[in-house]
This record gives C-alpha cells, sequence and structure tokens, in this order.
C-alpha cells in the first residue's frame, strides 16, 4: 500500500502542479487540515465529472466555495 503525502508535500503539490500560490503559512495549512485535502479540496475540484472542472485559481477561492458549501449543509 502506497504510503499518503504529508501536509508539507501536499501543499506544495497543490502551489506546483494546481496554481495556488497563495497556498503557504502555518495557517493555511491548519486550514488546509482542518477541512481535510480529500473532502475539501479534492471534493471541489470538480462538479459530477472531472470534465466539468471548477476553475480554483487560488486557496482563498477554494475557501470560499468550503464556507458556502458548510453554510448550506448547516442550514439544512
Amino acid at each position: 500500500m502506497k504510503k499518503g503525502m504529508s501536509i508539507n508535500s501536499l501543499m506544495k503539490h497543490m502551489r506546483t502542479n494546481h496554481g495556488m500560490e497563495d497556498l503557504r503559512g502555518s495557517d493555511r495549512k491548519i486550514l488546509l487540515r482542518n477541512m481535510g485535502y480529500f473532502h475539501g479540496y479534492k471534493g471541489f475540484r470538480f462538479v459530477r465529472k472531472p470534465k466539468n472542472a471548477l476553475p480554483l485559481p487560488s486557496f482563498d477561492a477554494l475557501m470560499d466555495i468550503y464556507g458556502f458549501d458548510s453554510a448550506i449543509k448547516a442550514a439544512i
């Protein structure tokens, strides 16, 4: 079984391969860890099908979507 990446490696991967240059620093690391990489980033990459990719130019954009999703879930 392949071992997963560390949180630092995930942050570097997201900066390098997904253009999230604002994903730096310990405060962002905490946010990403609390969000959960697979629930947060992986869950919001596309809508239903991979060809329906969402433009996530920054970590702030991802946090906005995550916050909206959390608010909708809280309201229901």
